[in-house]
């Protein structure tokens, strides 16, 4: 029985230690956005990650690129593939020697003002906030190649994602004050559950019942 209880304790440890490690990792990624989302009115910035394939008498390539400007996050995706009959097997050979590595990743500025974003007639409510969706896709079949070929951009303002990563650091947050609060309340002498004054009945609030545990300045858990 007390080895299982150890090992429900030890369970609640772990998950406690997760979720405060999850709320700081978040927290650290919401002060990154929030510099990047300032940045974003003075510099057009771009990280790209692409992967590149050839095999056999064909390639593949896959490219993500994520730009911020002008308080708005634009991920935009391209993926190609293209075959070719074994007389044009050059082309693929060019293909290696432009692209080396198969992962490619890099961070740099562009020398771009701002990024505007096409729409096809009038603007949305989600436009207007700076919420934008684009895909598309096409094939080619010929007697000299095959090319199967599609993209995608997604627009969203730097404030959604922020927004987001804020909820795990907000409940954390609620569950430290709640925590300071219970103690606050134990290292005055009062009832940790209605703070009534329990120096004239320490062992029992006779406001709402509770039973005063012993060593009540000790940490509260929630």
């Amino acid at each position: 029985m007390s080895g299982s209880v150890n090992l429900i304790n030890a369970a609640r440890w772990l998950g406690r230690r997760g979720f405060d490690l999850s709320a700081i990792l978040s927290l650290l990624l919401c002060l990154g956005m929030i510099v990047l989302w300032v940045r974003s009115y003075w510099v057009v910035e771009r990280f790209e990650l692409n992967h590149y394939e050839a095999a056999g008498n064909g390639y593949r390539s896959n490219e993500i690129h994520v730009w911020s400007s002008s308080g708005v996050l634009m991920i935009d995706g391209k993926q190609q593939s293209d075959w070719f009959p074994p007389k044009h097997q050059f082309m693929v050979d060019d293909f290696r020697r432009q692209h080396p590595r198969r992962w490619e990743y890099g961070w740099v500025r562009t020398d771009f003002t701002s990024i505007r974003l096409g729409q096809s007639g009038p603007p949305s409510v989600w436009t207007r906030l700076g919420f934008w969706l684009w895909r598309t896709a096409s094939q080619a079949r010929g007697r000299d190649s095959n090319s199967d070929y599609g993209a995608y951009v997604l627009a969203l303002p730097h404030w959604c994602p922020l927004g987001m990563g804020m909820i795990l650091p907000a409940l954390r947050g609620r569950s430290w004050l709640k925590q300071w609060h219970l103690r606050r309340r134990a290292r005055r002498g009062l009832c940790i559950t209605c703070g009534y004054d329990l120096r004239a009945t320490p062992a029992r609030c006779p406001e709402c019942g509770t039973a005063v545990p012993v060593g009540q300045g000790a940490r509260v858990t929630p």
